[in-house]
């Protein structure tokens, strides 16, 4: 008997029922969300006999949620911008320039990558507060692309090592300066690099709660997790049908981010494995 025929059908069986196992969830989830509440507790499984949108309605403007996607989306851009460019910098620093400390900075950035980030919600709450800071969206950005740093820093110093000595050589033989040189020289032939750190990033900064949830109290300053929170204090009680409706406005982005951007996504996944 061939192993390798047998194997086929084995391996595709897996790959079905990991498949089914991975959409379920979301088939589910935007089923219930246009079902009634009254509905979704006499046939919690079962198809909507009657389509109800008006969830998505009630979800968008009763509970603030079209506010809240604007606000998510300010901030999980705001934040790729910012961590993208510092980590952009700092990883070419320590790829092409041997200063002091590079060692020690590269370990640091390591070791890091090992700290739980809610450990850190209390001194960094304290820490804007005192600079009177909450309900700012701008500092959480800031926050969210400081705990990304690490691990993407080491991504784009990956990346920034495969540009060949020789090209920056002949820039700045031209009268290229430094930064000209990164800018306009080194940066360009990293963007693979650029869109791995966004790939692996984007759901984490998108779908983040602790942090949001502390800073970020006032209603019109919440994100898309906080809002999808506050769902369930609603003034009229919890429905079912409008929380599985506010899930699904905090997924539909990630889904056409991914189905937009699949191949460059997968790219960037592969490329940042083998780095």
């Amino acid at each position: 008997m061939n192993i390798k025929k047998l194997s086929k059908p084995v391996v595709y069986l897996l790959l079905i029922i990991w498949t089914i196992l991975v959409t379920y969830p979301l088939i589910y989830m935007f089923i219930t969300s246009v079902k009634s509440h009254g509905e979704i507790l006499r046939n919690p499984f079962g198809l909507p006999e009657q389509l109800k949108l008006s969830n998505y309605v009630t979800a968008l403007t009763d509970y603030a949620m079209g506010s809240a996607l604007l606000n998510s989306i300010m901030v999980t851009v705001g934040s790729l911008v910012i961590l993208i460019f510092v980590a952009a910098m700092a990883g070419y620093a320590v790829a092409k320039k041997a200063f002091p400390g590079n060692k020690i900075f590269f370990i640091t950035m390591v070791a890091f990558i090992a700290i739980p980030i809610h450990a850190l919600v209390v001194p960094v709450y304290y820490f804007i507060e005192n600079l009177g800071l909450t309900n700012n969206l701008f500092a959480i950005m800031i926050i969210y692309a400081a705990f990304h740093l690490p691990i993407s820093i080491l991504i784009m110093r990956s990346f920034f090592e495969t540009v060949p000595n020789a090209v920056e050589e002949a820039a700045r033989i031209d009268g290229c300066s430094e930064f000209k040189t990164f800018w306009y020289i080194a940066l360009p032939m990293t963007k693979v690099g650029m869109a791995t750190v966004a790939i692996i990033n984007v759901i984490t900064i998108w779908s983040e709660y602790m942090f949001a949830s502390v800073l970020l109290t006032r209603p019109e300053s919440r994100t898309l997790p906080v809002a999808v929170g506050a769902v369930s204090s609603g003034n009229s009680g919890f429905d079912h049908g409008i929380f599985f409706a506010s899930l699904g406005i905090a997924t539909i982005p990630m889904l056409i981010i991914y189905f937009v951007f699949s191949k460059q996504i997968t790219k960037g996944v592969a490329s940042g494995a083998v780095k």
